[in-house]
């Protein structure tokens, strides 16, 4: 990274340092999927919390979220297999939850879409929905990866 942001950082300034940074890496490899499916204006509100936020707050937080998801993900390719509409509804809502935390906007609707059909107890198209998930998910986890390491970064 050859930016440079002067302290105190501004959560403003770091977005658009950001944002620049990830584009670039559009342009070098990382497939555009990867970059839209974050919405860093969250992962700003976590930094910007009083008394705890800053970027050792967001590593944290998207921390937590990657161990936590990778269970969510399993337990809901499982429950879809098995057709247990309740144990879906259950898992999408708390993967729908912390991915909007996290601004992962494309998982977050995904999820969404899960936790309606398990609570209408009509689990149709599965095949598909796990496809779905096997392919946002890990651009997902590249997307936070990558955005907490500029953070890191700065």
């Amino acid at each position: 990274m050859q930016d440079y942001i002067s302290k105190p950082i501004s959560p403003d300034k770091l977005h658009g340092t950001l944002k620049k940074w990830l584009r670039g890496a559009a342009n070098n490899g990382t497939t555009p999927a990867a970059l839209d499916s974050i919405d860093t204006a969250s992962l700003d509100n976590i930094s910007r919390l009083k008394g705890v936020g800053g970027s050792k707050m967001v590593r944290q937080v998207v921390g937590l979220y990657l161990s936590s998801s990778s269970e969510l993900i399993e337990e809901l390719r499982t429950r879809l297999v098995q057709g247990d509409a309740e144990a879906v509804r259950q898992a999408a809502h708390a993967l729908k939850s912390s991915s909007q935390t996290v601004g992962a906007c494309s998982l977050a609707t995904l999820s969404q879409k899960l936790e309606e059909m398990g609570r209408s107890g009509e689990l149709v198209d599965t095949e598909k929905y796990i496809v779905e998930l096997d392919k946002v998910y890990p651009t997902t986890v590249l997307a936070l990866k990558e955005t907490i390491q500029q953070v890191g970064e700065c």
